[in-house]
Parts: structure tokens; sequence; C-alpha cells
């Protein structure tokens, strides 16, 4: 009898704690802006590399607006998962950033650099 309770109450607390973790995510994002990894940055680009071509990502380096500077990190498409519509629709704004363009970035601070979540271009000021 104890083992069957004992059974009974291990598999009940392992479903809570699974509901527990599913339930402090936000969709597939483990981090979000706001979250002690999330990072919004605004800059200019000062350096693109683009190695889409041969199956890496794109690399921008921008210079802060209030000091310092970032490097934001698109991955890449050749992933498994495939990329989703929104890892396209990032790329499609990631490709059309040129050197100078004012930019405002939000993604998951790693030891390489930001990984990019979001990106916008920006008219004027960050």
């Amino acid at each position: 009898m104890n083992r069957l309770v004992t059974t009974y109450g291990l598999s009940a607390l392992m479903a809570a704690l699974t509901v527990l973790a599913a339930c402090g995510t936000n969709g597939d994002d483990s981090t979000t802006p706001g979250t002690d990894n999330g990072v919004v940055a605004s800059g200019e680009v000062t350096h693109i590399q683009n190695e889409i071509a041969v199956d890496g990502g794109i690399t921008l380096d921008i210079d802060l607006v209030d000091d310092g500077s970032h490097r934001l990190i698109f991955p890449g498409l050749f992933t498994s998962p495939p990329p989703t519509d929104e890892d396209l629709r990032l790329y499609d704004v990631v490709r059309r950033v040129e050197i100078g363009d004012l930019v405002r970035a939000e993604g998951v601070r790693r030891d390489h650099g930001i990984i990019l979540e979001k990106l916008w271009i920006l008219d004027g000021q960050p």
C-alpha cells in the first residue's frame, strides 16, 4: 500500500512541477526582455559580417547611444528545426541593415554577444 501511495504521490508532484515550469515561460521563449538576460540596445551600426551564404549568421556591431558597444547576432537560417516565420521576418530586417543605420535591438545576452529576437531600423534618434 505504501509503495502505491508513494508512486501516485510522486506522479502527482511531477505533474504539478511540469505545469508550473510551463507557466513560467512565455511561449517558446525562455528569456524575454525584462528578465535577467534580456537586453534592449540602441545605436549606430559600425560593422556587418554576413555569412548567410556559407550557412552562417549575420553579426552587427553597434556603438551605443549612451556609450560602449554591443555585438548583435542573428544565428542563421540553416537550423534544426527550420526557421519560424518570426525568424524569417527578423532576417528580412537584419539583411536590410547598412553601416551607419541607427537600430534598436531586443535579445538575449550571451558571452559572445546579444542573440537577436527583434530589430528595428530607426529614422533619426534611437
